[in-house]
C-alpha cells in the first residue's frame, strides 16, 4: 500500500462516517471513524492537514444532516450506502495493513478491531455467495 492509497482509506473512513451519520442521524457515533482516520494518518506520516480534513468531513456531514439532507454538500453527498464484497474485503486488507505499521499495540488494537467491525457495518455475510455480477466473475 502506498501513502495515496493510505490517503484514499482516510477519504472512505470519512465518507463511510458521513454515511452513518445519513442513517443513523446527526447523533450517531463516528469516534471509531475519527480515530481510525487519525491511526492511518500516524501509521503512513501523512500530513496533519489531510488528516484534519477528513475529519472536518465528517463534521461537515453532521451539521448537513442536522440541516437536512438537501443541503448536503456536493463532496460529501456522492456517499456510496453499499460496498461490494470485494471493496469491504480490500478495505479490511488495508486496515490491517495500516495496523501493523503503528508502534504502538493499544493502537494497532485499535485498527484490528475497526478492521473487524468493517465485516459488520458492511454486512459482509450478505457478500459471501455473491451478487449477480460477482458471480459471473467467479474462477476468473
Amino acid at each position: 500500500m502506498t501513502r495515496e492509497n493510505a490517503k484514499k482509506l482516510q477519504s472512505m473512513m470519512a465518507k463511510e462516517a458521513v454515511t452513518l451519520l445519513m442513517l443513523g442521524g446527526a447523533e450517531a457515533d463516528t469516534a471509531e471513524h475519527e480515530e481510525a482516520i487519525r491511526l492511518i494518518g500516524e501509521a503512513w506520516g501523512l500530513a496533519e492537514e489531510e488528516t484534519a480534513r477528513q475529519i472536518e468531513r465528517i463534521g461537515h456531514g453532521r451539521q448537513s444532516v442536522r440541516m437536512g439532507a438537501e443541503n448536503m454538500p456536493p463532496d460529501e453527498g456522492d456517499v456510496s450506502l453499499a460496498l461490494t464484497g470485494r471493496e469491504v474485503i480490500e478495505l479490511e486488507r488495508e486496515l490491517f495493513e495500516t495496523a501493523v505499521r503503528l508502534n504502538d499495540r493499544d493502537k494497532r488494537q485499535q485498527l484490528f478491531n475497526t478492521a473487524q467491525a468493517v465485516a459488520e457495518w458492511f454486512s459482509l455475510e450478505d457478500w459471501i455467495t455473491g451478487t449477480q455480477e460477482e458471480s459471473g466473475h467467479r474462477g476468473a
